[in-house]
């Protein structure tokens, strides 16, 4: 479905909190809802493994790779909810510092 009257565009609010949540306050969106037909879609991510081996061509090409499938799942399915979870949010292996640049480039996609 394309986004109309009754389904909003899938673009994040930039006034939300987003990488540097901490330092915005909370964002007030509208309530969610189920579309025509009842539908009600969701994408999750879980595990993009961002930053990992970024030092080598590999890792660099494995990013890149994640961004293109999210990108192309986002465009199909034009989800009503995206979830994000694991190690990008955790950032579990990931260099502090680096963090919230690589969750900055996940949410990106929406």
């Amino acid at each position: 479905m394309l986004p109309g009257p009754h389904r909003p565009s899938r673009r994040a609010n930039p006034h939300c909190a987003s990488g540097g949540a901490a330092s915005r306050p909370p964002c007030s969106l509208p309530p969610l809802w189920f579309g025509p037909g009842g539908v009600f879609k969701v994408a999750l991510f879980a595990d993009l493994h961002y930053g990992e081996d970024a030092w080598t061509d590999w890792g660099s090409a494995q990013d890149a790779a994640s961004d293109r499938v999210m990108a192309a799942v986002l465009d199909v399915e034009n989800p009503d909810l995206v979830v994000y979870l694991g190690d990008l949010v955790t950032a579990n292996n990931l260099p502090v510092p680096n963090a919230s640049l690589y969750w900055d480039r996940a949410v990106s996609a929406v």
